[in-house]
């Protein structure tokens, strides 16, 4: 998980930041920071944000080897 993933699927799935926040049991302000990038991703609560959006039926780990693979253009 990336802070470019975190916005974009929460973007995609309609969340806004209080309501990610709330189904992972964070504050508002940490979403935020995750997002600028000035917040580090603990594995506790990337497991948790991975979980809200592996429920609504996003595939994180698929997601992010496309997103490698497209960065390294394979």
């Amino acid at each position: 998980m990336n802070k470019y993933m975190l916005k974009q699927i929460r973007i995609v799935l309609g969340y806004t930041q209080k309501e990610l926040a709330e189904k992972v049991g964070i504050e508002p302000t940490y979403i935020c920071k995750l997002e600028r990038g000035t917040a580090p991703f603990s594995a506790k609560v990337s497991r948790r944000i991975q979980e809200v959006y592996e429920a609504e039926g996003i595939n994180v780990r698929k997601i992010a080897l496309i997103e490698t693979l497209f960065h390294n253009r394979i």
